[in-house]
């Protein structure tokens, strides 16, 4: 099925088929046209064919358009979290002209680049009315996309053909599985329990170093770095945690906090690209800071959790490096819920991520967790042992993405022989692989992908994935809307305003070393 694309200033959509693997079709023939109209119809061809907009355009519709029905998602629309209100709902509304049916969604896309912060109430099991509490992004960003997937499903059904795109893992892997183990100052503690810690954490996970991931924090190591990073005998995944355990509103702090941890582990021959942001407070000056760097990519439950990685959006422009959410529910929140045993609720996590293709298992903790329940990285690993998964660091997983980009890109579809080429391919390091999704009947089917592909033989060998195609939103791991809920900012925050007080007065009392 060919995608067209043709909004003007709007990288929204762009970032939504690049992340989920479409390669856009550049001619002007296609099945799915997305668009904003530009004031008028786009010229309409005699063939069966999906224009989708948003609302903004819907009285440009000819009287003509016959209005076929509405589809209806269980979301809150202001910031499109689970919730029982049923008054402000988000809708995708369907109208047919002769041959051409036109989808038109009722919310506005750039919600995609809001990033203020509450306090999120996170379903952990709704019937038994069991939630726990995280500061994250006010608007859940897995929601809207997954609204925008399925605008595409809807596109196939309606046209009666299936999907194509690029796999979103090498070979025919299922999923990725990647731990981060957050090596944070944990200034509650004394330095000596801290260092155990983590001790006892590297000793625990030494043979899982083929997919774990530690994201490094500095200033409760000074002077003494050097000493505190000869502990991973460079033979562990090192990405950087910030120098000061919190993001800095202000540019030049918080630019100058950002290059220390690089330049610390480049020093001792840590080589990395990839910023995990500490905290969950994100400001506007991380982007610009970001892009100076040449950091490829960033992890922030602050700006993102638990989505699909994908370039972000800042300015209505296109973001230079890739976002990598992590699940954001971990020991600690699963403290916060009804039942003592922490085992259940990683079964019930597992199994959500299991049947929706939309996340990942992408998991962290801290050692002051791991060093004292190591029980915990067992129990994930007999859960997930069954389930065809990448087993990989955050570098590698991140190479990939990168990889991935450049074969959509350079993706060529030959209209008249159904052929789709790219010789990017030719230079592969990884088994890249063609997903077909037949959306009527929920069967996704996966093919090694050569240079070339005839998009019409059927004869080939495939894979079939039992593929959950149904949108979920009050399953473990989502969140809910509720009355208290409000912007959250270091200034009407006192407990963020405390820990901003104290990131500038190290700042300020470290200078020499920032």
């Amino acid at each position: 099925m060919l995608i067209n694309l043709n909004i003007r200033n709007n990288p929204y959509w762009y970032s939504i088929l690049l992340s989920e693997g479409f390669f856009i079709n550049k001619s002007n023939k296609y099945d799915i046209l997305i668009t904003d109209f530009s004031n008028k119809i786009p010229k309409l061809y005699n063939e069966k064919s999906v224009i989708v907009a948003d609302y903004k355009n819907i009285h440009l519709l000819s009287r003509d358009c016959k209005f076929i029905k509405s589809i209806e998602y269980d979301l809150n629309k202001s910031n499109f979290s689970y919730t029982i209100d049923k008054i402000d709902k988000v809708r995708i509304d369907i109208y047919q002209r002769d041959k051409v049916f036109f989808i038109i969604y009722n919310f506005d896309i750039k919600i995609l680049s809001f990033n203020k912060q509450v306090k999120k109430k996170i379903i952990l099991n709704y019937s038994d009315d069991d939630f726990c509490f995280e500061t994250l992004n006010k608007v859940d960003k897995n929601n809207v996309r997954k609204i925008l997937k399925s605008i595409l499903k809807v596109s196939a059904k309606l046209l009666n053909k299936k999907l194509f795109y690029i796999w979103k893992y090498p070979a025919k892997f299922s999923n990725v599985f990647n731990f981060r183990i957050d090596v944070d100052p944990e200034r509650n503690r004394s330095e000596d329990e801290a260092m155990y810690n983590i001790k006892q954490t590297l000793s625990s996970f030494e043979g899982y170093a083929d997919f774990t991931t530690y994201a490094i924090n500095f200033y409760r190591r000074h002077p003494d770095y050097e000493q505190f990073l000869n502990l991973f005998n460079n033979k562990y995944d090192l990405v950087s945690h910030n120098y000061l355990h919190i993001n800095l509103p202000t540019y030049n702090h918080s630019y100058r906090n950002v290059l220390k941890s690089f330049n610390l582990l480049k020093k001792n021959n840590f080589i990395t690209n990839i910023f995990v942001s500490p905290e969950y407070f994100y400001y506007d000056n991380l982007c610009n800071i970001v892009k100076k760097l040449n950091i490829k990519y960033t992890s922030s439950l602050g700006y993102d959790f638990k989505s699909f990685p994908y370039r972000t959006v800042h300015n209505n422009l296109l973001n230079s490096s890739i976002e990598i959410p992590y699940q954001p529910l971990v020991y600690n929140k699963f403290r916060q819920g009804k039942k003592n045993n922490i085992t259940y609720y990683y079964e019930k996590l597992i199994k959500r991520i299991k049947n929706d293709e939309s996340q990942t298992f992408l998991l962290y903790d801290h050692p002051n967790i791991l060093s004292k329940h190591p029980y915990i990285i067992e129990n994930i690993l007999n859960l997930i042992d069954d389930l065809n998964l990448w087993k990989t660091t955050l570098t590698n997983f991140s190479n990939w993405l990168s990889f991935r980009e450049s074969i959509i890109k350079s993706i060529k579809i030959n209209l008249n022989d159904n052929l789709l080429k790219s010789d990017y391919l030719n230079t592969s390091n990884y088994n890249v692989s063609l997903a077909i999704e037949d959306c009527k009947e929920n069967i996704l089917f996966l093919k090694s992908l050569g240079n070339e592909v005839n998009l019409c033989n059927d004869t080939y060998e495939i894979t079939n994935q039992n593929y959950v195609n149904d949108l979920d939103f009050n399953s473990i791991g989502d969140t809910i809307s509720y009355r208290k809920e409000k912007n959250i900012n270091f200034l009407n925050n006192y407990k963020h305003f405390k820990k901003i007080l104290m990131g500038y007065y190290l700042y300020y009392k470290l200078k020499t070393n920032i």
